[in-house]
């Protein structure tokens, strides 16, 4: 099988070689990114990216990692080449017991001049540790005089959170209980943040844009007019949510009424 992918290569790197010769600099192959931060157990995919200095039209490469520590789920055509043969048989072939991938090939009927992604590689994180991630016999438009960019993951226990937290309000009563949207009685405030991953910091809330205060327990608004309220919570990883916002329009205060009088005052005698 290996002498025919060989042959499989031949056929289609060799008849470009003779189309383009080579500039000063180099076309380069990296791992993108070229470090990663995962948990134990956790999917991450790198990407192999080919930033040309002259138009190309294919591309072949081998990856090679520390099969203790992660293995290889899938390898995937990213669209920079029109034809991937990461379909056929023993191409694009993944072997987790030596660590390796071998054969990713693709090419082009036309030329690729703007810097892509090759193929995206799907890892799974086994055991802790850091692992190397390299390109091996890159091959690129005919010429293996390619600059090379190899990457590493590091699977570690510390746990990542990039996810800010989720806060909700509640109000009491639950709707205005007045007409037209306004509210006739003060109104009790409920706070309620959530994060799944660190775990939540603090919530903090303004009323009316005033400052920012810690929250602990329901607060009530009680004066009468328009009134904005805004709030946030942080977690303990650093995270801030994005700032969230709501009205609400308070009236307490009965009507008054005068009247008037025409004539004011009786224009007949004894009060008549």
């Amino acid at each position: 099988m290996r002498a025919k992918i060989g042959i499989l290569v031949m056929v289609f790197i060799l008849p470009m070689v003779a189309l383009y010769g080579r500039g000063d600099n180099l076309n380069t192959i990296a791992i993108d990114p070229q470090e990663q931060v995962v948990s134990l157990g956790e999917n991450f995919t790198v990407n192999i990216s080919i930033t040309p200095v002259e138009p190309i039209s294919s591309a072949v490469c081998n990856i090679s990692f520390n099969q203790s520590i992660i293995h290889a789920v899938s390898i995937e055509n990213s669209g920079m080449f029109e034809i991937w043969l990461g379909d056929l048989p023993g191409v694009a072939e993944i072997d987790n017991v030596n660590g390796t991938i071998t054969y990713i090939m693709a090419a082009s009927n036309s030329n690729v001049t703007q810097p892509g992604t090759f193929a995206i590689i799907t890892f799974q994180a086994i055991s802790y540790g850091v692992s190397y991630i390299n390109i091996e016999n890159p091959i690129i438009q005919g010429s293996g005089n390619v600059n090379v960019i190899n990457g590493s993951v590091n699977v570690t226990n510390i746990s990542i959170d990039t996810t800010p937290p989720s806060t909700t309000h509640s109000l009491s009563p639950s709707s205005p209980d007045g007409n037209n949207g306004w509210y006739v009685s003060n109104v009790v405030i409920t706070l309620n943040a959530v994060d799944s991953d660190s775990g939540v910091n603090s919530t903090y809330y303004s009323i009316d844009g005033g400052a920012y205060i810690k929250y602990t327990n329901p607060f009530t608004v009680s004066n009468d007019g328009d009134h904005t309220i805004q709030y946030y919570s942080t977690d303990n990883a650093g995270n801030i949510e994005t700032t969230h916002s709501f009205e609400l329009k308070i009236d307490k205060t009965a009507p008054s009424t005068t009247h008037s009088l025409s004539p004011s005052s009786p224009d007949g005698n004894n009060g008549w």
